[in-house]
């Protein structure tokens, strides 16, 4: 039977492969480098700004994971949280071998462009699901419903009254309209395009609590 239990750090490989597969990094990022890195900055980057870090599991096998800001604890200790956060980012992309510097450069200023455009459509909400992705072979058993559920019981039991998220053309925006959510706004994310290797096209959401 499926459980729901906090995130641990021997998680890290088996999210990064559940984040890797709802995205498909390794195949829409050709250097393996930058792929890595955008796993990290995905599931790391996520936990350092997530005050709740829940995964969901059946037989000792993590089949999902939910990080919000909004929570009881402290923000996970991953180390990409913040400007040292940022610095270690720059300095991981900076290194990669066989990228010529322009591409490095068109990184960064994608990653810089997406938060400038994002913040410009609704700011950082303190109750924002930063990171959500079920494994595509559990998919149908309820296991999204149910992170979902617990995260919005504690957003209430902190008082809030608005959840956030953001997402992409890529992802599964359906199930977040399928529970009430509704659009406030779209942009267009260097960032995501060259993460999918296509559309830049970005979603905000919103649910009223």
């Amino acid at each position: 039977m499926a459980t729901l239990r906090d995130y641990r750090r021997d998680d890290l490989v088996r999210c990064r492969e559940l984040i890797n597969q709802a995205w498909d990094f390794d195949g829409n990022i050709s250097h393996p480098e930058i792929a890595a890195l955008a796993k990290d900055i995905y599931v790391n980057g996520s936990l350092a700004e997530s005050r709740h870090y829940r995964v969901v599991e059946d037989d000792g096998v993590v089949l999902g994971l939910l990080f919000g800001a909004a929570g009881d604890g402290d923000k996970f200790p991953s180390g990409y949280g913040g400007v040292l956060g940022s610095l270690r980012v720059l300095v991981r992309l900076l290194r990669v071998r066989g990228l010529a510097l322009r591409e490095k450069r068109r990184w960064i200023a994608a990653i810089n462009a997406h938060e400038v455009t994002r913040v410009k459509v609704t700011r950082r909400s303190d109750a924002e699901l930063t990171l959500f992705a079920v494994d595509e072979a559990a998919r149908g058993r309820g296991l999204g419903r149910q992170l979902l559920a617990e995260y919005l019981d504690v957003c209430r039991s902190l008082g809030k009254n608005r959840i956030t998220v953001e997402t992409d053309v890529y992802s599964n925006f359906g199930f977040y309209e399928h529970h009430g959510f509704v659009r406030v706004g779209e942009f267009d994310s260097p960032l995501t395009e060259l993460f999918s290797g296509g559309s830049g096209e970005t979603y905000v959401y919103e649910l009223e609590l």
